[in-house]
This record gives structure tokens, sequence and C-alpha cells, in this order.
């Protein structure tokens, strides 16, 4: 029935519907073919343009890695290293104790701390020992507390807790000295 109607059309009108079909098949191509070729390669382009992005920034922080090496090594050098957690404690209560000393500061008990990472990116350990009791003028315990700021090896007092004691005139407190060390090579 159809190719009998086909058939009857005149040249002309064959010819219109024969191009009708052909911007049908051509709309059907573009929007089935032609349009997910293209939303995909604006895809990969923008997928490009962010990896192009991230490329250059790495390419950035790679250039400036000589100074980085730099640092790391001046940090090196002005970080201990630590033969053991067990010999670095007992370096670091030596020379507390030794500054206590100096400075007539009495300390009475101490507790040592489990070391811990400074931080994920950097391989040094943040050794802590806890003064639970210590007891001084005031002159003596400020001047123990800047000695401790000032030894070699970045000793910091952490925590610092302290109370007078009006009849003796002595100050009685307690606190957290930290130090940081880079650990043994190789362990």
């Amino acid at each position: 029935m159809i190719l009998d109607r086909l058939a009857r059309l005149k040249s002309r009108e064959k010819i219109a519907l024969a191009v009708g079909l052909l911007i049908v098949a051509a709309v059907f191509v573009d929007r089935l073919v032609v349009q997910r070729v293209v939303d995909s390669v604006r895809g990969l382009n923008g997928q490009l343009d962010v990896e192009k992005k991230n490329l250059e920034f790495q390419l950035r922080v790679l250039s400036s890695k000589d100074d980085i090496d730099a640092e790391y090594e001046r940090l090196r050098d002005v970080v201990p290293e630590a033969e053991s957690q067990a010999v670095a404690i007992d370096e670091m209560k030596g020379e507390i104790d030794e500054l206590a000393r100096e400075t007539r500061v009495r300390l009475d008990s101490w507790e040592e701390r489990a070391p811990r990472a400074v931080s994920d990116s950097l391989p040094f350990e943040e050794y802590s020992v806890a003064i639970r009791q210590f007891e001084a003028t005031e002159q003596d315990l400020l001047r123990f507390l800047h000695d401790v700021c000032v030894l070699p090896g970045l000793f910091r007092v952490e925590e610092f807790k302290f109370t007078p004691d009006r009849d003796t005139g002595l100050i009685k407190g307690s606190m957290l000295i930290t130090k940081v060390m880079r650990p043994a090579q190789g362990g």
C-alpha cells in the first residue's frame, strides 16, 4: 500500500520526500551519535583542563624541591638524633636535671611519656617529661624556664601550673617539658 503510493508520486515529490528523509536521518544521527561524541569530547576537555592545572601546580611544587631539601637538611642538623627512645628520654631527663641543679630548682617527681610523631609529613618525634612537682624561688624558676627554652634541641615548656606558697615564699607546681628529636636511622 505504501509502495503503491510512493510509485504514484511525481518525480518532484519523490525528490522532496528523499530530501526530507535525508534531513530526518541527519537530525536523527546528529541527536544520537554526534551530540554524544561532542558531549564526550567536552567532558574530556574539561578533565584535561583540570589535569593540566594539577600538573602545573605539581611542577611548581617540584621546582621548589631543592629549596625544600635544603631546608630539611638545615632542620636535620638542628634536630638531634635519638639513639633509642629510652636513651633519648634519659638524656633529656639528664639535661633537665642538670639545669635544675644549676638554677636551684628542686624537681621532686618525674613521669616519662611515650614519644609522639610531630606530623605525618616530617620524620620527627616529640619526647615528653612531665614534672609532677617542683619547688623554687621566683627568680630561680624564671631562670630555669628561660634556660629550658634556649637549650639546644628544641626544648619547650608545654604545660605550666604553679601556686605560690606564702609561708615559705617558694613557688610549687608542675610542668610538661618536650624536646623534638629524629628517630635513629634504621629504627
